[in-house]
């Protein structure tokens, strides 16, 4: 990264809070009044929170504008303060932490877009289940119109109290950052910029959990979605093709919780109804929650306001999702069909929820609270930063990856090179490798060890390899297994194993099996009475990883400096996001430095070896 574009992200804007600030839209003191109309709203709609629990408020942190427009408005025009979970008591398991009428959610269907624009029809399942895999691909980008909608109306909707405790700005998400600018650079090169690449190749009904790519949501928003915002409110798209045709005041009105103010009296150009669809689409990204068949995916009130935790969560999301896809009942309906089976248990007096469950009892210090948690699910950090833009502390389950040399993609080649694979023999020898990776696999076991693969020689004479021509036999190899480095300087076995197969086809020419790989790989681990060839085969693996490592390890290097990188993930003045993203990259940095250790002649001598083989004996 160079000298200008580190000065660029260090000399931005940087919101801070300020106390006692008197800004009517985002001081404390608003917020409580913002926050008391929202505890209203929610007894109204019968939206109930445990005794034992209080929403709390934060105390400030910036919210997440982009563009230079911005750098006029004061700090306190940046802070948000938004709400979380406490518990004043302990509740016992089962209870529920939560409760919320699915006549108080924010989906599709309860939005009054489709009354405004009868074109606009709500997305419906993808599958015969309903799942994170099976909803619609067009579940985000119509929850987020919808919701960019309601927020058009203002006071006018009923969800008005609910959606101006929002962030103003949506939230920072690394997919808005674009390749060459500062904020990119901090990903540069780095295992979160590998998972968004991968999912940019990916297609959008293939992603998980809803986390849809930049380009996916501008296909949607220019193709459909500013037509519909055009039927639904007249008036409010510029007519005029020319960008800055929009709104006068873009610093005052480009914020979701001020948009009704313009709406009537002002239009707008597409690129500036394309940057508050998109806050509300970070929005959606972050908080939104998959309900049933009818509803799919949904803004819900009092739940979103529960953190996450990547381990030992308080409470469980929970929601009967078989209903009626034509009206939503839960019990039996005018609509009943096929489905009506699946629904039988359900009877019309049951109430139509959703719900938190309490799943892990807590512990009150005296005369405190204590917050609680709910899991947004298993995903490791880079994915937290990507669909939610922050990141836990919970590095130890980080992997490093590198695309398989059989995916024959620009980063498999980069492996292929590094490794000493032409490209004539990177599919005899990913065949190999993958054979081998089924035998010493249990047979339950579908993920790959994340430590040296140290296999006993008892354990290896024992292994049932077939006679035949085990390359033949065995399934095709699978380009999508990736190869990666862990914590603590640890690497996969597929990494070790394609680079020892890799200098063993090379000191043994035409004699490379998955047997004979097996065979290698537990003399070069259990090192006695080792013989000359095979000690080279083993350090030669292990300098290539090295080289593919430490190209690694320069790459991030050039793109960013540690000093930088350090400033920003120490400062509250830059949104969760780049925050994040700067500690990513610095732990990254750690573990390959880790990996580069291990990898050392000192570590892999013969007597370490020796040792470390005694120790797992």
């Amino acid at each position: 990264m160079d000298v200008p574009a580190q000065a660029a992200i260090l000399d931005a804007p940087a919101p801070q809070q300020v106390a006692g600030a008197t800004d009517p839209f985002s001081s404390l003191s608003a917020a409580k009044e913002k926050h008391a109309r929202f505890l209203s709203w929610c007894s109204e709609n019968e939206v109930r929170l445990h005794e034992s629990l209080e929403l709390k408020l934060s105390s400030g942190v910036p919210a997440a504008p982009y563009g230079d427009e911005f750098a006029s408005l004061s700090s306190t025009d940046l802070v948000h303060h938004g709400m979380c979970v406490h518990a004043k008591a302990r509740i016992a398991k089962g209870a529920q932490a939560a409760t919320i009428p699915k006549t108080a959610i924010l989906s599709p269907q309860s939005s009054s877009l489709s009354q405004y624009d009868p074109t606009f029809v709500p997305c419906t399942i993808g599958g015969i289940t309903l799942s994170d895999d099976t909803a619609s691909p067009l579940a985000t980008p119509h929850l987020a119109l919808c919701l960019l909608h309601e927020f058009i109306l203002g006071p006018k909707s009923r969800f008005w109290p609910y959606l101006d405790t929002l962030p103003p700005y949506g939230v920072e998400l690394s997919r808005q950052w674009v390749d060459g600018s500062p904020e990119y650079s901090i990903l540069k090169h780095t295992e979160t910029e590998q998972v968004m690449k991968r999912l940019q190749r990916e297609s959008s009904a293939a992603l998980p959990d809803h986390t849809v790519t930049d380009r996916f949501l501008r296909q949607f928003f220019f193709g459909k979605g500013l037509a519909h915002l055009s039927q639904a409110h007249p008036g409010l798209v510029s007519s005029n093709p020319d960008p800055s045709s929009g709104t006068s005041s873009p610093a005052t009105f480009m914020r979701l919780d001020r948009l009704h103010e313009a709406a009537g009296s002002q239009s707008f150009s597409s690129d500036e109804l394309w940057r508050l669809y998109d806050m509300a689409a970070t929005l959606v990204s972050t908080r939104s929650f998959v309900i049933d068949w009818f509803h799919v995916l949904a803004m819900v009130p009092i739940a979103d306001a529960f953190n996450h935790k990547t381990s030992a969560p308080h409470v469980e999301f929970e929601c009967d999702d078989v209903v009626c896809t034509d009206c939503g009942a839960l019990y039996e309906c005018e609509h009943d069909g096929l489905e009506v089976a699946e629904r039988s248990g359900a009877k019309a007096d049951d109430p139509d929820t959703v719900t938190l469950t309490v799943i892990r009892s807590w512990a009150i210090p005296r005369g405190r609270t204590v917050e609680i948690f709910n899991s947004y699910g298993d995903l490791s950090v880079h994915q937290l930063l990507i669909r939610f833009g922050f990141a836990t502390n919970s590095w130890g389950s980080s992997q490093y990856t590198w695309s398989s040399p059989a995916s024959e993609d620009e980063d498999g080649i980069e492996v292929a090179n590094a490794l000493g694979l032409s490209p004539t023999d990177v599919q005899r020898i990913a065949a190999v490798v993958d054979g081998a990776l089924q035998i010493t696999r249990a047979p339950l076991e579908g993920q790959e060890k994340s430590h040296f693969y140290k296999m006993d020689p008892e354990l290896a004479d024992s292994c049932q390899i077939p006679e035949q021509d085990p390359v033949v036999d065995y399934p095709p190899v699978d380009p999508s297994r990736p190869l990666y480095v862990y914590s603590s300087g640890f690497f996969s076995d597929s990494l070790w194993l394609f680079a020892l197969a890799s200098e063993l086809d090379e000191a043994r020419p035409g004699t490379l099996d998955v047997a004979s790989l097996l065979e290698v790989n537990a003399q070069w681990w259990h090192p006695f009475g080792i013989r000359g060839k095979i000690e080279a085969v083993g350090l030669g693996a292990a300098a290539n990883i090295r080289r593919l490592v430490q190209r690694r390890f320069e790459r991030l290097e050039h793109a960013c400096s540690v000093q930088l990188l350090k400033t920003i993930s120490q400062s509250d003045s830059f949104p969760f996001a780049i925050r994040a993203a700067a500690q990513c990259n610095l732990y990254e940095r750690s573990t390959l430095r880790e990996s580069l250790d291990s990898l050392s002649l000192e570590r892999l001598s013969l007597g370490e070896r020796q040792d470390s083989s005694r120790t797992y004996a």
